[in-house]
């Protein structure tokens, strides 16, 4: 499988959109994985861990 730049962006912004513990804008979300490297963790940890525990859903869908 090859990871095109659309589909990684696909990604990142389904992983923003399904991170809840920040109540702000997908852009502040943005700004805001840029500049905190623990918000990003949380973010990638939010999309990622959450579906290996559930199976039946497939990478980072909202």
């Amino acid at each position: 499988m090859v990871l095109t730049p659309p589909l990684l962006r696909r990604i990142a912004l389904n992983a923003l959109n399904q991170e809840t513990t920040y109540k702000r804008s997908l852009r502040q979300k943005m700004k805001r994985t840029a500049m905190d490297n623990d918000y990003m963790i949380q973010v990638l940890n939010s999309c990622f861990i959450d579906d290996i525990l559930d199976s039946s859903k497939s990478l980072c869908q909202a």
